[in-house]
């Protein structure tokens, strides 16, 4: 029940709208051209990945810019339980599991998202995070 739960809230999207998660911080780092986004993995507090200038498209959503960082760095590599009710499900990044009653949190410029991967829209300049927590 827990795990349900926790998938439902990680995962299903009340609305379509698309929120901007972009902070001020984010704001004040990116050049106005920029057009890319960026993607760090830690792994028990251990960066794994730290991949810069994903391309970035007008409505991009975070599985996108997973698929497109593949391109920037080739090392890149995850997998996801597409029968998840709720979306992609995020398993293995860089073909590591999150660990022992732990998952892959979703953050979205040092925020957890409240969208999954299928859903969280990226403005320009976002940074993309994902951290394996602790249920």
């Amino acid at each position: 029940m827990t795990v349900a739960m926790l998938a439902f809230n990680l995962f299903l999207q009340p609305s379509a709208t698309a929120e901007s998660e972009l902070s001020a911080k984010a704001i004040s780092q990116c050049p106005p051209a920029s057009k890319t986004v960026s993607i760090n993995v830690e792994l028990n507090g251990e960066k794994i990945y730290d991949i810069q200038n994903v391309p970035w498209i007008e409505n991009e959503t975070v599985s996108l810019a997973m698929k497109n960082a593949k391109f920037v760095d080739s090392t890149f590599t995850y997998e996801t339980n597409t029968s998840s009710p709720f979306g992609d499900l995020v398993t293995t990044i860089g073909g590591n599991g999150p660990g022992f009653k732990k998952y892959w949190q979703l953050r979205i410029n040092d925020k957890p998202s409240l969208r999954g991967i299928d859903t969280a829209i990226l403005p320009t300049c976002d940074q993309i995070e994902w951290k394996n927590e602790s249920f």
